[in-house]
């Protein structure tokens, strides 16, 4: 109960902070929107285990209120939506009620314009304690796999605009992750994240001379494995003697520690380098450089036939429309590099990244990443409900947000994880058709276990406009897990796709036809280090459904 009141208080506090300094603004510029929902579903299930070799028939019943709450004024905005999910199923042998609750919030406040501003954001929704419960696990499915997860992020961001001498950006954030432990299993979160970062640079008379310092610093509290910290301090300066071409001097450091008894992490944990090179510059966002660099850390010291490496950076906005950055370096676990490309047309747009970092699922959670093409109101995710913006510099209203239609597979455990990843998303927008191409690729090498895990996931979704108020649209999902624990593997791949038929019933109404089909096939067995239960092993899941709306919006 004490659990259930702190995260309540948290999310309360957090919204009266916001709600009392937007209050103060001009009355004349404030304005409160909300929207109430009505879901009503009937769900027919089919499930097959091919473990048990049997067929699992059900009826389930859904009631779904929601409530979404939008306000926004001159200086301040804040969102809170919340849904309630009431399952009722008919099994054979029993009848069974499970009620789940998820809610989401987030504003700023701007204290002082263009200097100070103060964000919050926070999140109550289920997660698999499973690593073969991805795309599977559900209020219908495996539901006692789900574990509940509590997130709460608050933060301060300071900027000085670029003056005649100099510009400088800083940003203080603290987080809370924690997830309720299931009685089958034994893995759990609990962590508090501070973070810091820091940016200052030269200014407006600085013609040919330009130097940048960044730092990052943060500090994670975490139950189980002990303290994490982490420091990053980097800077370069770079003088153009002819023209657009110039030299470059750059240096870096980088340094992990987790404060345990038994660390095996302390070994790799520092890494620190300096190099020299040429820079090539036609504008701030049009930079090619190119450095040779030396390292020290006891890692290149047991290299004998180190004898530097070379660092490169690119970023260049080719079109208002088209952008690329990319960097390549090495760091404490060798080669490391980042990628990302951006075209943004009216009708068309694609955003590709991949990146490497060193984080734990704690992280994840409470700073999720936002790398949609298309826009979605009030928490709503179906392809045929989002749009893509007209305008190429879109900013999102507080309730709305970009949304990619693939889904990232977290765990329900807060190992240090080196994490590599690629994600993807074509999207296009025409008179009637809307298509959404997404796919994600993660490896997660854990730093203080012998563990390797792998994610390869991909969606497509397609809504057509049969007439104004009916539409009808399909989605594919599909995910590989591979999972390497002390040399035993395992892998789980699943298929899921969906077929909607929805029509709009007067100003209030929307009904809605849909068809299901989900698909795991398993082999080894995949480490989840949250306990196994419900359906394992291979599974077929088909649905029918009819669901019946009610929407109001003031």
């Amino acid at each position: 109960m004490l659990y259930k009141n702190k995260h309540l208080v948290i999310s309360i506090l957090a919204c009266m902070l916001l709600t009392m300094q937007t209050l103060s603004s001009s009355a004349s510029a404030n304005e409160l929107t909300w929207a109430v929902g009505l879901d009503n579903e009937v769900v027919y299930q089919d499930v097959y285990s091919d473990e048990q070799q049997q067929s699992i028939n059900s009826t389930n019943f859904i009631v779904r209120p929601q409530l979404s709450l939008n306000f926004t004024s001159k200086r301040a905005n804040a969102f809170w939506r919340a849904t309630h999910n009431n399952v009722s199923r008919s099994l054979e042998d029993a009848d069974v009620t499970n009620n789940y609750t998820n809610y989401a919030y987030g504003g700023s406040v701007t204290a002082i314009q263009n200097l100070l501003t103060f964000t919050a954001s926070g999140a109550l929704n289920y997660q698999s304690a499973s690593a073969n419960g991805f795309l599977v696990d559900s209020f219908l499915l495996n539901a006692e796999n789900l574990t509940k997860t509590r997130s709460n992020r608050f933060g301060a961001d300071f900027t000085l605009p670029r003056g005649d001498y100099f510009g400088h950006s800083s940003q203080i954030n603290y987080s809370t992750t924690e997830s309720e432990r299931r009685e089958n299993s034994f893995n759990q979160l609990n962590s508090d994240i501070l973070s810091v970062n820091t940016k200052t640079y030269t200014g407006n008379d600085f013609e040919r001379f330009s130097a940048q310092v960044d730092s990052s610093f943060s500090v994670s509290d975490r139950s189980v494995n002990g303290d994490y910290t982490n420091r990053r301090l980097g800077g370069l300066m770079s003088y153009r003697f002819i023209s657009n071409l110039g030299f470059l001097v750059t240096a870096n450091h980088e340094a992990n520690q987790v404060k345990s008894a038994n660390d095996v992490f302390l070994n790799v944990r520092q890494f620190n380098s300096a190099g020299a090179g040429l820079v090539w510059q036609q504008a701030e966002n049009k930079f090619i450089s190119l450095t040779w660099n030396r390292a020290d850390s006891d890692a290149v010291e047991a290299d004998e036939d180190n004898k530097g490496f070379i660092g490169a950076n690119v970023n260049w906005q080719f079109t208002p429309r088209t952008e690329v950055s990319a960097d390549y370096t090495r760091r404490f676990f060798g080669e490391s590099g980042n990628f990302s490309f951006q075209h943004r047309l009216k009708k068309f747009r694609t955003q590709i990244t991949y990146s490497e970092e060193v984080t734990t699922f704690s992280r994840l959670i409470a700073e999720p990443e936002n790398l949609g093409v298309f826009i979605c109101t009030d928490g709503i995710s179906d392809l045929a409900a989002c749009f893509q913006p007209s305008s190429l510099n879109y900013q999102p209203q507080p309730n709305e947000q970009f949304v990619q239609f693939s889904v990232q597979n977290p765990v329900i455990n807060d190992d240090i994880i080196l994490r590599k990843g690629l994600s993807w998303q074509l999207g296009t927008e025409l008179r009637r058709t809307k298509v959404s191409l997404s796919g994600r690729y993660f490896t997660n090498e854990y730093l203080e276990v012998d563990r390797l895990s792998r994610t390869y996931s991909a969606s497509t979704s397609l809504a057509f406009a049969i007439g104004q108020k009916t539409n009808i649209s399909w989605t594919t999902d599909a995910a590989i897990t591979d999972d390497i624990f002390e040399g035993a593997k395992g892998t789980s791949e699943v298929l899921s796709t969906k077929l909607s038929l929805d029509r709009d019933m007067g100003r209030y109404f929307n009904l809605s036809l849909n068809f299901s089909y989900l698909q795991r096939e398993t082999e080894g067995r995949v480490i989840g280090n949250g306990g196994f239960s419900g359906l394992t092993g291979d599974l077929k899941d088909r649905r029918v459904s009819l669901d019946l709306k009610y929407n109001l919006t003031k």
